[in-house]
Formats: C-alpha cells, structure tokens, sequence
C-alpha cells in the first residue's frame, strides 16, 4: 500500500469508493453529510493549504482522507472522508492516512485540525483518538421520522503533537 497525492483521473474511482462505504454502512446519515465535493475533489481541494489523499493497493482505492481549510476559523483544517474499504481494514491504513494528513497540516501550519463525525463511525472515532485528537462538542443532529444523530467534534492541537 502506498499513499499520494489525489489525481484528476481518481474522481471516479474516489467517488464510487466513498459511495460504497456510505451506502453499505451510513446510509442513515445521508443527510448529514454533504455530497459537494464528490463530483469534484481537485477542484474542491484545491486551495494552498487543502489536498487530498489516497491510499492504493493493487491499483485500487483502498483509503481516503481530506484536508479543506475552515473557512470560519483561521489556521483551521478540517479532516474530511476519512475511509478504509473493509477488506483493507485492520492493517494500519487508516493511521497511515490520518498521519499523512497530520504531516500535511503541520507543514502547512496549521495550528489545529477537526475531525467532524458521529457517535455511529466508531472506527474513525478510535482513529483519531490514537492519535490524541479530543473529543470537544456533541451535536444531535435530526434525520426523517424523528430520528436524530449524535455529531461529535473532534480537535488535535498541532502546536502539542
């Protein structure tokens, strides 16, 4: 498995991949999660200090990670789409991901990064944690027919790390 830099030619891929994952295993919270940057993710993460990462194995999308600059709080970055496809689950991909996306924040100095997820995506939720993110805020958020979601915001100080 190796780690780069997301390419122009991954949007299909990247989007069918993160599809799967949502559908298989949150498609409850649908509604919580913005499709944006889906049809689009170069163009998306484009800014100075934003990429995207993906991990390959055997020429497929094994992983995804994200990184957009908070436009509401400077020297912010927020990790978005952070996934591992099942089969490639349990091998350490996912902290590969998330310190890939560390080192990109700190070089890009950042002061702090956001992890955004709910009480249901407990495998990210450890994920993070591993890497001593804090668990800051708890959100419910309302889904149809009176169900509601737990939003957890999760904060590293990368100044400490």
């Amino acid at each position: 498995m190796h780690i780069r830099k997301f390419r122009a030619q991954d949007n299909e891929r990247v989007e069918k991949f993160i599809r799967f994952i949502f559908k298989n295993e949150f498609s409850d919270m649908l509604p919580v999660f913005s499709e944006d940057d889906l049809k689009d993710i170069k163009e998306h993460y484009s800014g100075k200090k934003e990429g995207f990462f993906v991990a390959i194995e055997k020429n497929e999308i094994a992983g995804t990670i994200g990184i957009k600059e908070d436009d509401k709080v400077e020297n912010k970055a927020l990790l978005r789409r952070i996934f591992v496809h099942p089969k490639h689950r349990r091998k350490g991909y996912g902290l590969k991901l998330l310190d890939k996306a560390i080192q990109f924040c700190k070089d890009k100095s950042y002061a702090t990064a956001i992890f955004r997820s709910t009480n249901k995506m407990s495998a990210a939720n450890n994920l993070v944690q591993k890497r001593k993110f804090v668990e800051r805020e708890h959100l419910d958020f309302p889904l149809d027919k009176g169900k509601q979601i737990e939003i957890v915001k999760f904060v590293l100080n990368l100044n400490n790390f």
